[in-house]
């Protein structure tokens, strides 16, 4: 199975794009974020066309994710499954041919002395929650998505200076 992932930030205005990479590379799904569109102006029509099933949840001007396949899906659900706000602008998962697929847009934190920051740590828990629920080690399941989210000195072009920065944080690492 070819899956592929990208950070569109704004489907509307990439539908042309992604249809011309669907066309040259065929991935059987592609997993998509920051959509920055509602569901109800989703633009499903022209995927659905070239062959590809959508789900999506978004919200009008930001976030959003959404999965194309052109594998059935199965067992699609949107946001967190604990007893706090969904998130589903931010998180979807579905089935393509047995395998999970969680597809996620993770909050970028701004500046590591911000609510937001503490907002990103806090969500962080909750997948870990997520995944604690849903699976196990033993079970097969792919995530995907812009995680916003550096871990090691190779995933940036200058640790030193950028060691503070919400996404190479030790916090968020």
């Amino acid at each position: 199975m070819k899956i592929a992932t990208w950070n569109v930030n704004g489907i509307r205005a990439r539908v042309e794009g992604i249809l011309r990479f669907l066309a040259d590379q065929q991935p059987d799904v592609l997993c998509i974020q920051e959509t920055k569109v509602q569901d109800t102006d989703f633009p499903a029509e022209p995927f659905e066309q070239a062959g590809y099933q959508c789900a999506f949840s978004g919200e009008k001007a930001y976030n959003g994710v959404a999965i194309l396949s052109s594998l059935p899906l199965k067992r699609v659900h949107a946001g967190f499954d604990d007893r706090e706000p969904a998130d589903a602008s931010r998180l979807i998962m579905a089935t393509a041919s047995r395998l999970p697929i969680v597809n996620t847009y993770v909050p970028q934190g701004r500046q590591a002395d911000s609510e937001h920051f503490q907002y990103k740590l806090q969500w962080f828990e909750r997948i870990l929650g997520f995944f604690d629920r849903n699976f196990t080690p033993r079970r097969q399941v792919l995530w995907v998505g812009d995680l916003n989210v550096a871990p090691e000195d190779r995933d940036v072009y200058d640790p030193k200076r950028l060691r503070g920065h919400v996404d190479f944080h030790p916090e968020a690492q």
